[in-house]
């Protein structure tokens, strides 16, 4: 959460995320969570390949501390909003921070090693800084 507050604060780009449920399933997880960003659906996480991003195994996504965690946050999080569902789709890819400049070329990704890793929140705005300097 921290990187998208980051994006957001520096007005240097809108923040996306591409996720694998259903336009349905991800309006409700939007509503949810109170999320401001877009969610865009990849059903066949055709994003997520594109972008190399790893699929987890039992182990980075169940057994890693970082992962309980981020577990507990959204867990906590969603409970108190009352609306828990089962998961429709596979818990065991791993995310990812791309980022994309305005012609659609991917500048950088992140890739992240657990569900709970994410890239320092300076560097990303820090690397959007940059691509809008070099569009001026």
């Amino acid at each position: 959460m921290q990187v998208h507050r980051a994006v957001e604060d520096s007005g240097l780009a809108e923040l996306v995320a591409v996720m694998p449920g259903t336009p349905e399933h991800l309006r409700a997880l939007r509503s949810a969570l109170g999320l401001r960003m877009r969610l865009l659906s990849d059903p066949g996480w055709a994003v997520h390949g594109m972008l190399g991003l790893d699929q987890g195994g039992l182990r980075k996504v169940f057994l890693s501390p970082a992962a309980w965690w981020t577990f507990l946050r959204v867990f906590l999080r969603v409970i108190h909003r009352g609306r828990l569902r089962r998961p429709t789709e596979s818990v065991l890819p791993l995310g990812g921070t791309a980022v994309i400049d305005a012609a659609g070329t991917v500048v950088s990704v992140y890739r992240s090693a657990n569900p709970g890793d994410s890239p320092d929140p300076a560097e990303v705005v820090a690397r959007l800084a940059d691509i809008d300097t070099q569009h001026q």
